[in-house]
């Protein structure tokens, strides 16, 4: 279940799911930045895609 919902994302969103569920459950937004070396546009867009997804109860986690 949690493999086809990581297979809906885009390329993107998906690579910055795996380097968040290696950081842990708190993070700063710099740091994910200086982890990814992304510009600040395209970690936006992965995390706002991110943030859409249905969470393990079916709902989005709402908006940023």
């Amino acid at each position: 279940m949690i493999a086809a919902r990581l297979a809906q994302l885009s390329p993107s969103a998906y690579d910055l799911a795996g380097l968040a569920a290696t950081i842990g459950r708190s993070f700063s937004f710099d740091l994910l930045a200086k982890a990814t070396d992304w510009d600040e546009d395209s970690l936006s867009r992965a995390l706002e895609e991110l943030w859409a997804a249905p969470n393990h109860r079916g709902e989005g986690l709402g908006e940023l």
